[in-house]
């Protein structure tokens, strides 16, 4: 893109090689416009893990097709197995997929929550919800 772009970051020197889930939420938060802070609140309980050190980078309707992507962040130890789940809504299917939003393998159900292996850093996910 040719035209003025801006790109805001922040460094932290730690001990160990990765940033605790409290001080990320923490700095995430610090990010979203203050006027945006109470919608980033009610949105941050809309979509459940039973993992703390997951976040979500992206919640939204899906582009393309039905449904519902999630981009699960987790920073740390991996592989790692997590549950996802809605609180408010049944979830008929869910599928890991790309960047691109196409699937590319189902994922299990368990009682009413999805089961998501973790191999990478960020992994996105189809939803389909009732």
């Amino acid at each position: 893109v040719d035209e003025l772009q801006t790109h805001r970051a922040v460094l932290f020197a730690t001990q160990s090689r990765s940033m605790s889930s409290t001080m990320l939420r923490h700095m995430q938060f610090h990010w979203v416009p203050e006027a945006a802070r109470p919608l980033e609140r009610k949105v941050g309980g809309l979509v459940q893990c039973d993992d703390p050190s997951v976040t979500f980078s992206a919640m939204k309707r899906a582009e393309d097709g039905v449904g519902v992507i999630l981009r699960l962040v987790r920073e740390g130890h991996l592989p790692n197995v997590v549950r996802v789940w809605v609180p408010s809504k049944e979830i008929w299917g869910a599928f890991r997929c790309d960047a691109r939003e196409e699937n590319r393998e189902p994922l299990e159900i368990e009682q009413g929550r999805v089961v998501v292996p973790l191999s990478i850093r960020l992994t996105s996910v189809r939803l389909v919800v009732r």
